[in-house]
């Protein structure tokens, strides 16, 4: 009889209550924004700059616009090192997306 009063009417127990998600200090999240806000500029900037400069990469050569011949042992050096410095820019700008999104869980 005592187990009929725990049940629902269809004879299936409640769901369980689960507790209140832990939140986070109001302070605290605003911070993450702004610094992940922050963390965006480099990958925001790289992107804007490859969008404004492949397609005359594109059209003109890479060569003509960095003033370089690819024959020139220092072309790919500095390709490369540009290259490199997008991706570090563009996991920065990732890195800061991340923060935002846990900040606003």
């Amino acid at each position: 009889m005592q187990d009929r009063a725990l049940t629902e009417p269809h004879g299936t127990p409640p769901a369980p209550i689960e507790p209140a998600p832990h939140r986070r200090h109001g302070c605290l999240t605003a911070l993450m924004v702004l610094f992940g806000l922050v963390l965006m500029l480099p990958g925001l900037c790289v992107a804007i700059t490859a969008v404004t400069t492949l397609p005359s990469v594109i059209l003109v050569g890479v060569g003509n616009v960095t003033g370089q011949r690819p024959s020139d042992p220092y072309f790919w050096l500095i390709i490369g090192g540009w290259a490199v410095f997008w991706l570090i820019c563009l996991v920065i700008g990732w890195l800061g997306v991340k923060l935002i999104r846990n900040a606003s869980r």
